[in-house]
């Protein structure tokens, strides 16, 4: 319970806790608790059982943001998770994370999107939890909760039918998403480190030589000039081993992570593309080719609070003009949305060497190489 002024507070208002991390008001999925009031009280079979006798199993309920979307789910919903867990000094890497509503509502309708959702939640989680994850609105959720918490296969009991009572849970991910990362450089570091070594990867190491790695986007924010580019810095700067791949086709998200690690210096479209830059090793560089915003007449930054306030990994960001923006056919340049998604930057190769020497002078002046 709450005090207040001295006064047990048993109402609360619909707005009291945001469920979604992200800084707009209008993207708000707000919760509220409803006190209930029984002579005779809670059943006993309503308790989720503990997974280990010893203590109470720490869950979290949160809604997604934009969980079709591999950036969003690891720096919009599972960062927030790590901080919300951490400021009650309860960070576990055995958390029962519940959606409030599954894939399918949350995309109704979007059969491309729900598979998407469903693909990337159970692939980015096991770096914040060894536990699959659970949504409050599937069928027979109350069974299946019981069930995780059993460690069984779904056939456990159901217990109070339509009453589900947990020893722990840990609601609120509002303040802690990654749109309000200033003065969060400490915490980044710390998801950094929990995350990879939840899947047995090592947060310190670092190339064992010094690497380019161009991450190779197809569709929105492509770059118009892949190949030239990748030809360019071959040519340019024939000491460092230059790499051009899409980093999704390395064999899985552990494969990817690892590859990571061994790149000094990242040059990458932004958007939900960037967002694995976070998994960068200790004082890499990241390269940003940002979008162009009409309303603002300039290339802007889509992540850039991430990537200002990360702290492990320097940020350098690419700029351009308007006339370096080529639109696939079909897409109109005069609207705001279409350039800001599918804007493809042709870039300019001495400009791209100039950023790329700034770079390499951070990595070679504080990266570490060969760290195992």
């Amino acid at each position: 319970m709450l005090l207040d002024q001295g006064k047990i507070i048993d109402e609360f208002p619909e707005e009291f806790l945001n469920l979604r991390s992200m800084g707009n008001p209008q993207d708000a999925q707000w919760w509220s608790p409803t006190l209930v009031k029984s002579a005779a009280g809670i059943p006993a079979d309503a308790f989720v059982p503990r997974a280990d006798p010893n203590k109470p199993t720490t869950n979290v309920l949160y809604h997604p943001h934009y969980p079709s979307n591999m950036g969003h789910v690891i720096g919009d919903d599972l960062f927030p998770i790590f901080n919300l867990m951490s400021s009650f000094g309860m960070l576990t890497n055995d958390a029962q994370l519940i959606i409030s509503r599954d894939c399918a509502k949350i995309f109704a309708g979007q059969a491309k999107k729900t598979e998407q959702c469903d693909f990337f939640l159970n692939m980015l989680l096991p770096g914040i939890t060894s536990r699959k994850y659970l949504a409050a609105t599937e069928e027979n959720f109350t069974s299946k909760v019981r069930a995780a918490a059993a460690g069984a296969d779904g056939s456990a009991g159901t217990g109070a039918q339509d009453l589900v009572c947990f020893e722990q849970l840990l609601v609120g991910n509002g303040p802690w998403g990654f749109q309000q990362s200033l003065g969060k450089a400490p915490s980044w570091w710390s998801y950094h480190a929990f995350y990879l070594s939840n899947l047995g990867v090592n947060p310190n190491r670092t190339p064992k030589k010094p690497r380019i790695t161009v991450s190779i986007k197809k569709g929105k924010r492509a770059l118009a000039n892949n190949d030239e580019l990748v030809d360019h810095l071959r040519k340019t700067f024939p000491n460092y081993e230059i790499d051009a791949l899409e980093l999704r086709s390395l064999g899985g998200w552990k494969a990817e992570l690892e590859y990571l690690l061994d790149t000094s210096i990242l040059i990458t479209p932004c958007g939900g593309v960037s967002m694995s830059a976070m998994f960068l090793p200790h004082n890499a560089a990241l390269i940003i080719v940002d979008y162009y915003n009409l309303r603002k007449q300039v290339s802007f930054g889509m992540e850039e609070r991430l990537w200002a306030n990360l702290g492990y990994v320097r940020p350098f960001h690419y700029p351009f003009t308007l006339d370096e923006v080529e639109m696939p056919e079909g897409h109109s340049r005069d609207d705001y949305q279409e350039m800001r998604d599918w804007g493809q930057v042709r870039v300019n190769l001495e400009r791209m060497t100039t950023i790329v020497k700034a770079a390499m002078s951070h990595t070679d002046n504080f990266m570490v190489l060969g760290q195992k």
